[in-house]
């Protein structure tokens, strides 16, 4: 009897512990002017644009610990109880950071067995194996693959492909072919099975079954895969053609084929080598082989089933976090030996990517991830905005808090992650007006610290979410005025992403021309471009890099597919401002006679009123040139935006 009253007591001890456990883890111009019209505009108090209502993300639920059978030596290892998640905060004015500093289990995933190593051994393949072998570019353009062509700088250009401009001279150099990329200084030109030198000249064709091309921090690698008896056999070739690594994985009937993912880390390059169990339940999981940079591999990895994960290294190399199916694991790296390892840490995501099957709307919203040295940045769609959560290579969850931000489903919309983490940048405020394609266009963008979720600075007139400079300094933006870099200290730069101190910006025409000009706004150089001459059907779009090393603009002009989102900024200049901030969207008329506001954006509407110097009114749309605008006395209607200028007292790009 005093045995059964210990042994009840105990277990009553251990119940109570764990529940603690979990509870403390839970946590144009103008027409002359109409006679004046007696309405003043006064400030509109209603906000300008509504948040998309996105549906809350729902965690994985948390798994049941599984008793281990006692006799048995190869029994399954006891799971260990996942922490509910971190619940997504309600809305409040002033978002709060909700820590959690302490480490939380993880789950042991139990390893599945594999009826054969993941890795073989096979004979080193040579250039021969490979095909691959030094020819004319005569040669390879004979065989239809590659069109080339130079033109002078008043000659008409055909349309789609590649175009290579030279800033000093004005000629262009033409490539004809579609599929073809080219590299960062734009000395490299690949089809899917030739590479021709630019600057030396020299070209090489190969088999078709190359699988990645890059350039890493060390030189230019191209992977080719190919199947050996039972192995698939990837090399890692450089920039001479030669080989200098590779890998074997076998072929298992319980497993579809290899397919390979590869990320820069500071330390050089990681692959990440994966392949999922074949069937509808997908019941063989998934299986992963990490590698180094010149394929060696350093650890396989066991994902539970019907995981889709996202690989995101650590920029040390030796930390990998996998996310999928409402969890997200760190492994470790080190002292791997390229045997199966299990996750140092396991937390359960609150945040997930969500489909969005509203008609004319339909989209992903996906969860972005950024390493840094401190650990992980995740920022993914909540009920309200936006969670961003950090989480530390000790175990931690470091901050989660909600932002304000508006959720979009294109990749220039979708918020940001400064290079270091802490920071994040999301669209704030959207025009009301829905677009083609279900294109929102923005009229404000924000800067979030990651940690407090506390709105840094905002930015209006830009468009969409902006692209960090790689120190983190600053974020470049589309203005109406061209490309810009707002500065963390809220000022005006004309540094860019793409470092263009040679020239002062690239402008495009409606009719597709590319003008290259000065500081001056002088013109240095153009492409005049087609659209109607695109030889792929679907709606044209036109992209553009810039090589200092060659003081050369390169374009690419191409068709078919989606439009690549919003065309065009807000009409009007942009303006930095600081806290405190005001969330209604007001302009200002910046004329000295009435300016005539219509019902439609067109000079040929009917006049609805009419708006004098100095008047204050809001706006929630623009079309073109034109700003929707609402006054405190109901008038409603349409006004040029030459004539219009944010109401703000914040840093003006054109000041």
């Amino acid at each position: 009897m005093l045995v059964r009253r210990v042994r009840r007591a105990l277990s009553l001890l251990l119940v109570a512990a764990l529940a603690l456990s979990l509870a403390a883890c839970t946590g144009d111009t103008e027409d002359a002017p109409p006679p004046p019209v007696t309405t003043t505009a006064t400030a509109i108090a209603t906000p300008a644009a509504t948040p998309i209502a996105t549906p809350a993300a729902t965690p994985s639920p948390t798994p049941t610990p599984t008793a281990t059978p006692a006799p048995t030596p190869t029994a399954t290892p006891t799971a260990t109880p996942t922490p509910a998640p971190v619940s997504a905060p309600s809305p409040t004015p002033s978002p709060t950071a909700t820590p959690s500093p302490m480490p939380q289990p993880s789950p042991t995933l139990t390893p599945m067995p594999t009826s054969k190593p993941l890795t073989a051994t096979v004979p080193l393949l040579t250039r021969a194996d490979l095909g691959i072998r030094e020819v004319d570019l005569a040669e390879v353009m004979a065989a239809g693959q590659i069109t080339r062509a130079f033109y002078g700088a008043s000659e008409q250009l055909p349309g789609g492909g590649l175009y290579f401009l030279d800033i000093g001279t004005g000629m262009v150099e033409y490539w004809g072919h579609g599929l073809a990329r080219v590299s960062a200084d734009h000395r490299v030109v690949l089809t899917e099975n030739a590479r021709h030198d630019r600057l030396t000249g020299i070209t090489h064709e190969w088999e078709p079954w190359l699988d990645g091309w890059w350039e890493s921090r060390d030189g230019e690698r191209l992977l080719f895969g190919l199947h050996r008896e039972e192995t698939e056999v990837y090399v890692l070739v450089d920039s001479s053609m030669h080989p200098v690594g590779q890998i074997a994985l076998a072929l298992d009937p319980e497993y579809g084929r290899w397919d390979d993912r590869r990320w820069d880390t500071e330390r050089g390059d990681l692959f990440v080598f994966t392949r999922f169990g074949t069937g509808l339940d997908k019941k063989a999981g998934s299986r992963h082989v990490v590698a180094d940079r010149l394929l060696r591999p350093l650890a396989e990895l066991d994902v539970a089933p019907q995981s889709l994960p996202l690989f995101v290294p650590h920029p040390s190399g030796r930390h990998i976090f996998s996310a999928g199916d409402g969890f997200l694991h760190l492994f470790d790296l080190a002292g791997g030996d390229g045997a199966l390892i299990e996750p140092a840490f396991t937390w359960s995501l609150p945040v997930r990517s969500q489909q969005v099957p509203t008609p004319g709307l339909e989209g992903l919203r996906s969860v972005q991830y950024r390493s840094n040295g401190d650990g992980l940045t995740v920022v993914g769609p909540r009920a309200s905005g936006c969670g961003v959560l950090r989480y530390g290579l000790d175990g931690a969850v470091r901050s989660n808090v909600s932002i304000g931000c508006l959720w979009f489903f294109e990749p220039v919309h979708d918020p940001q992650i400064s290079p270091d983490g802490t920071l994040v940048t999301a669209v704030t405020a959207v025009a009301t007006h829905e677009r083609p394609l279900g294109s929102l266009l923005g009229m404000a963008t924000s800067v979030f610290d990651a940690e407090s979720g506390e709105e840094l600075l905002r930015v209006r007139g830009v468009h969409g979410s902006g692209y960090w400079l790689a120190d983190g300094s600053g974020v470049e933006f589309r203005t109406n005025l061209g490309r810009r870099t707002v500065t963390l200290e809220g000022r005006w730069s004309w540094r860019t992403v793409r470092q263009v101190k040679e020239i002062g910006d690239v402008a495009f025409s409606e009719l597709g021309d590319v003008v290259v000009t000065g500081p001056a706004k002088e013109a240095i150089a153009a492409l005049e471009l087609r659209f109607d001459l695109v030889p792929l059907p679907g709606i044209p779009y036109l992209t553009w890099s810039w090589s200092e090393a060659r003081n050369e603009l390169g374009a690419r002009l191409g068709g078919g597919g989606h439009a690549p989102g919003p065309l065009a900024p807000p009409p009007l200049s942009p303006v930095i401002e600081l806290p405190p901030f005001d969330d209604r969207l007001l302009v200002e008329v910046v004329v000295d006679t009435c300016l005539n506001a219509r019902e439609e954006p067109s000079l040929d509407a009917p006049i609805v009123g009419c708006l004098s110097d100095g008047a204050v009114a809001e706006t929630d749309d623009f079309q073109g040139d034109w700003m929707h605008l609402r006054t405190a006395d109901g008038l409603e209607g349409w006004a040029h935006a030459d004539y219009l200028r944010w109401h703000s007292d914040g840093v003006r790009l054109e000041e």
